[in-house]
C-alpha cells in the first residue's frame, strides 16, 4: 500500500480517530465508536492489526510512549502522509465524510482509566492473556501489555470472559503475524500426526484390514468411513506441502543470506526429519499388530512442530510488522 492511496475499512477508521490528536489504543476504539454513533465497536486485535500496517506504511507514527500501572501505554498519531490519505479516502463518498464533519475536540489520550495502584488478576485478564498467546513471541514482547490493557479497558465491568469478536480478531491477528510460511508448516506437521495416528489406529487388533486403493494406507472392512477420508485427506496435505513449505520457509528466513545460513540447514533439516517420521510410522505398522512406536512418533512430529515454531520465532525482516517495531525501538522518549 502506497501513502498517497486511499485506505478503507479499519486503516480509514483508525486515521479518521486520529485526526484530532494522538490518541491511546482504547481512546481510538472509544473515538470510532463515537463518531460511528455506536454503529461500530473495532475489537482490540482488528485495531492493533490496522495500527501495524499504517505505521509501516508511514501513515501513523508513535508520538509518546508511558508505563501506567505497569503495562505500556502508547499514543499514536497522523503524519502528513497519514493526512493526505484520510482526505483521499474521505473523496470516495458522503458517507466516508461522516468522520470528519461535525468534530469536537478531545484530548489527546481520551478517557483515561483510573491510575490507582494496580489490582489483583481477573479472571478476565488471565483468559486475555491467553488469547495473546496467539501471536508469536517477539510481537508479544513488544505489544502484549499495550494490547492487554486496551482489552480490559474496552471490556465491560465485572465481564470474565472476553467478546467472541475480540476472540475473533486476536485469533486472526495472531495468524497473521505468524505468516503463511507458519501456517503450512503446522498444517503439514498436523497431517504427519494425524497419518501416523491412523497407521496405529488401522493395525491394532481386532480389526480387519484392507487398503485403501491408490494410497498405500490401511482401512477397514468394517471401519468408519470418515476415519479413512481424513487419513486419505492428510496423506494428500502432506504430499503436496513439502515443497512449498522449503521454498516459503528459505524465504521467510532469507537462507541466501551468509547470516542466515544455520537456520535455513535447520528448516531443510527439519523438513528431512519429517520425511524420516512418515518412513518409519510405515515401518512400524508393518506388519500389523499392537505397536507403540507409533505413539512415539505422533510425540516426534509435535516435537518437530515446537521446532519449526522456534525456527520461525523472529520476525521477517522484510515485513511491515518488523518495520514497525524497528521504528517503535528507534524512538526516543
Amino acid at each position: 500500500m502506497r501513502a498517497r492511496d486511499p485506505i478503507r475499512g479499519p486503516g480509514y477508521l483508525v486515521l479518521a480517530s486520529l485526526l484530532d490528536g494522538p490518541l491511546r489504543g482504547y481512546a481510538i476504539i472509544q473515538r470510532i465508536s463515537e463518531f460511528s454513533e455506536g454503529g461500530t465497536r473495532m475489537a482490540t486485535g482488528t485495531m492493533y492489526a490496522a495500527l501495524d500496517r499504517l505505521t509501516a506504511t508511514g501513515h501513523v507514527e508513535l508520538v509518546r510512549k508511558e508505563i501506567v500501572n505497569g503495562r505500556v501505554r502508547r499514543s499514536y498519531g497522523l503524519t502528513p502522509a497519514g493526512v493526505a490519505a484520510l482526505r483521499a479516502g474521505a473523496e470516495q463518498g458522503a458517507a466516508a465524510t461522516r468522520p470528519l464533519a461535525g468534530r469536537d475536540r478531545r484530548t489527546a489520550d481520551g478517557h483515561p482509566s483510573p491510575e490507582g495502584e494496580p489490582r489483583g488478576v481477573t479472571a478476565l485478564e488471565r483468559r486475555c492473556r491467553l488469547l495473546l498467546r496467539a501471536y508469536p513471541a517477539w510481537y508479544r514482547r513488544e505489544r502484549a501489555e499495550e494490547m492487554l490493557g486496551t482489552l480490559l479497558e474496552a471490556s465491560p465491568a465485572g465481564r470474565n470472559w472476553p467478546s467472541v469478536r475480540d476472540a475473533r480478531a486476536l485469533a486472526i491477528g495472531g495468524l497473521r503475524v505468524r505468516g503463511w510460511t507458519w501456517l503450512l508448516s503446522m498444517l503439514w506437521v498436523a497431517a504427519g500426526a494425524v497419518i501416523t495416528g491412523y497407521i496405529f489406529y488401522s493395525t491394532t487388533p481386532n480389526y480387519i484390514s484392507a487398503d485403501i486403493a491408490g494410497t498405500g494406507l490401511i482401512g477397514f472392512n468394517a471401519g468408519p468411513a470418515a476415519v479413512q477420508i481424513a487419513a486419505v485427506l492428510a496423506l494428500a496435505v502432506w504430499v503436496a506441502l513439502p515443497v512449498p513449505m522449503l521454498i516459503a520457509g528459505f524465504i521467510r528466513l532469507r537462507g541466501w543470506r551468509p547470516a542466515n545460513w544455520p537456520r535455513a540447514a535447520a528448516w531443510a533439516g527439519a523438513w528431512i526429519a519429517g520425511a524420516v517420521l512418515f518412513k518409519m510410522a510405515q515401518a512400524l505398522g508393518n506388519p500389523p499388530g499392537v505397536s507403540w512406536g507409533e505413539l512415539a512418533v505422533c510425540a516426534a512430529w509435535l516435537a518437530l512442530g515446537v521446532m519449526m515454531t522456534r525456527l520461525l520465532s523472529m520476525p521477517a525482516r522484510y515485513s511491515g510488522i518488523f518495520s514497525t517495531f524497528s521504528y517503535i525501538s528507534s524512538k526516543s522518549f
